[in-house]
């Protein structure tokens, strides 16, 4: 009899420890889902700021150039540099398959999409010499604008 007390005790414990095993799992699913979410936020929130810095002209004419961007923002190399540190942070994430599946073919899709504006091949070409990048990245930006009409333009 004792015996099956004890053994109730045990099988009571190893439930209660199953359980709670169970919670702890689920919460450290939940946890990494909600800093997924913050990562994906807080990179929306540095986008967001560093787009309200582009002459909004520049967002629709593809031809407008770095020295027309200059005219409205004196700045404007200053958010070239921001936006092109952005984009070499996700790269490094790329690289070392730290993104979420899919995330970046979205940012790299965008990114494709933004160096077709001749303001941004402008400024990449005039900053990027300047800027600590790691020659991986800079192989790619330049296999971007390669890729580019643009690209052809005598900049």
């Amino acid at each position: 009899m004792r015996m099956n007390l004890l053994s109730r005790f045990e099988l009571i414990s190893l439930l209660i420890s199953m359980a709670a095993l169970v919670v702890v799992i689920w919460q450290t699913r939940a946890l990494r889902l909600q800093l997924r979410a913050n990562f994906h936020q807080e990179y929306v929130r540095r986008y967001i700021d560093i787009i309200k810095q582009i002459p909004v002209k520049a967002l629709y004419d593809p031809d407008m150039s770095l020295a027309d961007c200059e005219l409205e923002r004196s700045d404007f190399k200053i958010t070239a540099r921001l936006y092109f540190w952005t984009i070499q942070e996700e790269y490094d994430l790329h690289r070392k398959n730290m993104l979420p599946r899919g995330q970046w073919d979205i940012w790299d899709g965008q990114f494709r999409i933004m160096m077709e504006n001749k303001w941004l091949q402008e400024a990449w070409y005039a900053i990027h010499k300047s800027l600590a990048l790691p020659g991986s990245f800079i192989n790619y930006v330049q296999g971007v604008c390669s890729k580019t009409e643009l690209d052809k333009v005598n900049i």
